[in-house]
């Protein structure tokens, strides 16, 4: 009788502790790359960063072009400059390429760091959807949809987000 009251305590400390591997966590997936490229608000950044791109990129283009001209000019006077006044014009030229390859480098950088200021903007502008979005569908985990190898196509929630957010803007 001990021995089975000992085992019915067992099992009832066991049951009564012991969560049933039931499915209660929901996670889902999202393509975030898909809610910018779609999304009011990631088109419009897209537009704002091809603008700021085209602007720099003609400014660079015409002072490369510059650059060209002066260097065929400077080729073309080989033969009638001396020597010293030739070296000292390849001179000049050679510190112009590197100022503009130096310029070409700070609006690489320039543009990289405007993007990511860019898309931490727009980050935490859908966060509070997101999150607004899990507590009413009961959701424990968003996942990136890139940093999934598969997953079924019924948790993906990028659609719904994209309806959200483009119906707020």
């Amino acid at each position: 009788m001990k021995q089975s009251k000992k085992i019915l305590f067992i099992f009832f400390f066991i049951f009564l502790n012991f969560k049933f591997a039931i499915a209660e966590e929901k996670v889902v997936f999202i393509n975030i790359d898909l809610v910018f490229q779609n999304s009011i608000e990631g088109k419009d950044i897209a537009k704002k960063l091809e603008v700021f791109k085209k602007e720099k990129m003609s400014t660079l283009k015409a002072k490369e072009n510059e650059i060209l001209k002066n260097e065929k000019k400077l080729l073309s006077q080989k033969n009638v400059l001396t020597k010293e006044e030739f070296d000292i014009k390849v001179k000049d030229l050679r510190k112009e390429i590197a100022l503009f390859q130096d310029n070409k480098r700070k609006f690489s950088l320039e543009f990289e760091e405007k993007r990511n200021e860019e898309l931490k903007i727009f980050m935490n502008s859908i966060r509070p959807i997101i999150e607004n979005y899990i507590k009413k569908n009961s959701i424990s985990i968003v996942l990136n949809q890139k940093n999934l190898f598969i997953a079924d196509k019924k948790y993906d929630i990028t659609n719904d987000i994209l309806k959200i957010l483009n119906k707020d803007s």
